[in-house]
């Protein structure tokens, strides 16, 4: 016999081995690793016969020419291009959840993976807070969780593109062939304790509500976040649709993750009961009423009907009339209302031209608070608008300034430039300082720390917040203190930002009241509000500061002044 032929009959015999192990149980367990902690459950698959190894077969050697030298080499299987052949195969990562984003340990539960093409798996939890299954085919799953204690909302997930996993595992495949790397899925899998129940809402057809972004033509995050809030009540609420709730009866949790809109089964939310029910729960939606429904004991769910036309009437509407500073209709102005919760930004309330009258409106406004800005040929126009659901608001003429920039310089203490956001807010003398720069970082300086800011219509306050070191974050620990720029005498030179590292304030507060820490533009750095002695801490720019205290909105008791300069300094506070 050939050593060619020798090596191939030991290939043989090693994988006939590997397959009698796999149906002795003593390779790949159908659910529990007793390795992992008994939070962590890893599924793995069950191999039926030496076929679902599915490695490449051998080819049967035939009797022709003799093999050259190179043919018969021994060289060692290569398992990585073997493995590469293996049909492809995703990994789910599942964290047992409660509505309101804490874990929950189950207890002999079983998930039940059904795949549109791919073969359905039971998978059994002994005791656990997390799921890992690294041999999915991919498809798109339903996902169902059958446990004591707690009701899951059938889930749908798509596992079809393993490009597209956000993460990887490695998992044991074989003795023969290990450390294969696994394209991974991570996602919660809500679970509702018998304490919680779920808050859901269809349309009249019966559809998940999200149906109503598509009728809408906007994607569902842009409208539903945050759009719901729940009332609760112990006794009905007769024929008032704004009946007051009642406290210690429930508490409302909206879906926990950011910019996240629903839970499972359409649900907007979960009640976390605090009594047992019968009990009547009040659906708000954009801060307006739908409607009430009583929640029997045992329930696990309490639903209401939502369509379209429930929400056009909270929409709010926005309109104004540009002009430049000649009175002429500004048909060259662009027009942004940028919405402060990022989920609510949409592309078509953003750079919106006026038509030939100058004249604009925005429509199907979701109620909240708004940075509005014009800018035209150098000029700025800025404001803060909090719009209320069913407002239709009109601001009328709006006056451009004659479009001359201003340039800004940032540098650090040592003057050399720095490379920053730069933010402009209005100012308002007594404000909080965070109250006028809007939460929307977009302006930025050059390398050399230099940027060309349009000149404000209103008097306005700028700073500079340098940019980490090849990122677009924020170093926050540093920042400029405000400058005052007013378009009746605009700084004729750049206007010089300096960018310093921030120095802890700690006051040493001995009496009640309100607090604030007022810089010199008259702007509150900061303010807190005590009902006793406190020590706090507050890191503020170096400069110039009044604190006071004050015993009501309008009665002053203490006020001195501080200059923070690189030092933590501590202030007591009567």
């Amino acid at each position: 016999m050939s050593r060619r032929s020798i090596f191939r009959f030991v290939a043989v015999v090693v994988l006939a081995g590997v397959a009698w192990l796999l149906r002795s149980g003593e390779v790949g367990p159908r659910a529990v690793a007793s390795a992992q902690p008994s939070s962590f459950v890893v599924a793995q698959p069950q191999l039926e016969s030496s076929d679902d190894v599915r490695e490449p077969p051998l080819d049967v050697a035939t009797p022709e020419a003799a093999p050259s030298e190179a043919e018969t080499s021994t060289a060692p299987i290569d398992n990585a291009a073997i493995v590469e052949k293996r049909p492809p195969s995703v990994g789910f990562d599942g964290v047992f959840t409660s509505p309101g984003g804490s874990l929950v340990s189950l207890e002999n539960a079983q998930v039940v993976f059904r795949g549109d093409r791919a073969p359905s798996r039971v998978i059994a939890i002994e005791r656990g807070v997390q799921l890992l299954v690294l041999d999915l085919e991919p498809d798109l799953y339903t996902v169902d969780v059958n446990a004591d204690g707690v009701v899951h909302r059938t889930q749908r997930f798509d596992l079809s593109d393993p490009a597209s996993a956000p993460t990887t595992r490695g998992t044991r495949v074989t003795p023969l062939f290990s450390g294969r790397v696994v394209p991974t899925f991570s996602e919660p899998l809500y679970v509702w304790p018998a304490e919680w129940v779920a808050v859901v809402a269809h349309t009249r057809d019966g559809r998940a509500f999200t149906a109503i972004a598509d009728k809408l033509t906007m994607e569902p995050r842009r409208l539903f976040v945050g759009a719901f809030d729940v009332r609760v009540r112990l006794t009905a609420p007769g024929l008032d649709a704004q009946a007051q709730g009642e406290s210690g009866v429930a508490v409302f949790r909206p879906p926990p993750r950011y910019q996240s809109w629903e839970l499972p089964g359409s649900a907007v939310g979960s009640l976390e009961l605090l009594q047992e029910p019968p009990m009547w729960i009040g659906l708000d939606v954009f801060g307006l009423p739908l409607g009430w429904k009583r929640l029997a004991p045992g329930a696990h769910e309490v639903g209401f009907v939502l369509d379209a036309s429930d929400l056009e009437p909270r929409f709010a509407t926005l309109a104004l009339h540009v002009t430049n500073a000649a009175g002429a209709p500004a048909t060259d102005a662009r027009v942004t209302l940028r919405a402060d919760t990022s989920a609510h930004r949409r592309e078509d309330q953003g750079d919106v031209a006026p038509d030939s009258d100058g004249r604009v409106e925005f429509t199907r406004i979701v109620p909240g608070r708004y940075e509005f800005v014009i800018e035209c040929a150098g000029s700025l126009y800025q404001d803060r608008l909090v719009l209320a659901a069913s407002e239709h608001r009109d601001l009328g003429t709006i006056k451009l300034s004659t479009g001359a920039g201003i340039d800004v310089q940032v540098i650090d203490a040592a003057g050399q430039p720095v490379r920053a956001w730069i933010e402009i807010g209005p100012y308002s003398h007594g404000a909080r300082t965070e109250d006028l720069y809007p939460p929307n970082l977009n302006r930025t300086t050059d390398g050399a720390g230099r940027y060309r800011l349009p000149l404000p219509t209103t008097t306005s306050i700028v700073r500079a917040t340098p940019l980490e070191v090849g990122s677009y974050r924020s170093d926050f620990h540093r920042r400029s203190t405000s400058a005052l720029v007013d378009p009746a005498a605009p700084p004729r030179s750049p206007l010089t930002l300096v960018v310093a590292l921030a120095v802890t304030l700690e006051l040493d507060i001995r009496m009640p009241g309100e607090i604030a820490v007022v810089d010199e533009l008259g702007l509150v750095a900061y303010s807190i509000s005590l009902h006793g002695s406190q020590l706090v801490r507050t890191a503020l720019p170096p400069g110039l500061y009044l604190v006071r205290r004050a015993a009501t909105a309008s009665e002053l008791v203490f006020e001195t002044s501080v200059e923070i300069v690189h030092d933590v300094l501590r202030v007591e506070v009567r």
